[in-house]
């Protein structure tokens, strides 16, 4: 699930919560994090959309740090609840 979330969905569009209830990339009132966003289709009620997979991949700080796809995975998915699993297989 964390997995399809990171390659698939927009940021703060899950509506499984975790870290004492709080949903992925949101803040404590639910709402997706600014830094999680990028301008969509003006027709868009907020004028942005959660970011995607490819979003975080030509983000200015993942081109800085050279960063391939499989790396913006690695590291969206290490700070999701995989983490766990990772850290204790």
């Amino acid at each position: 699930e964390c997995l399809r979330y990171v390659l698939e969905k927009e940021a703060g569009s899950s509506a499984i919560s975790f870290q004492a209830g709080l949903r992925r990339d949101c803040d404590d009132a639910g709402k997706v994090l600014p830094e999680r966003c990028v301008p969509a289709d003006p027709s868009a009620p907020s004028g942005t959309r959660g970011m995607r997979f490819e979003d975080f991949c030509k983000h200015t700080h993942s081109e800085i740090a050279r960063l391939a796809p499989h790396h913006v995975a690695a590291l969206r998915l290490y700070t999701t609840a995989a983490y766990k699993s990772i850290n204790s297989p």
